[in-house]
């Protein structure tokens, strides 16, 4: 699947999807009749700008993150939370830098504590993690 990487003008990257993400996004698909290389393309099926991020936040993220009580969450922090699942998995600070488009360095500044406090601990399965916790929202 290819993202704009934001910060990286014209350069196009692909992030690595967990199997229920890509079931999720391809049920939307169906539903919305969206297709296309984009996860969310404009009308047009270009890649969103600026302008149409900041459109998308304002109208769909915003009331989403209202009505599942995190009123003031903004979608960078799930950036943070995927890089910590990664190291929660087991991925070393080159496969995560990769994945998400930084350096090893930068890796490590922002997440050697992760890295300490999981290699003590047990893995967590990132897939298994989604799933158990679609199921608890179930019950609930």
């Amino acid at each position: 699947m290819a993202v704009l990487g934001r910060g990286w003008p014209g350069k196009i990257r692909t992030v690595s999807l967990l199997a229920p993400v890509v079931e999720d996004l391809e049920a939307w698909r169906i539903r919305t009749s969206i297709g296309g290389e984009f996860v969310f393309p404009r009308p047009d099926s270009a890649v969103f700008r600026d302008t149409d991020y900041q459109l998308w936040r304002k109208r769909h993220f915003d009331p989403a993150a209202i009505i599942v009580d995190a009123g003031d969450a903004t979608p960078y922090p799930l950036r943070h939370s995927f890089a910590s699942r990664l190291v929660q998995s087991g991925w070393n600070a080159l496969e995560i830098a990769v994945e998400m488009g930084n350096s090893p360095e930068v890796v490590q500044r922002d997440y050697s504590h992760l890295f300490r406090e999981f290699a003590r601990g047990r893995e967590v399965e990132p897939t298994a993690t989604i799933l158990e916790a679609r199921e608890a929202a179930v019950r609930v």
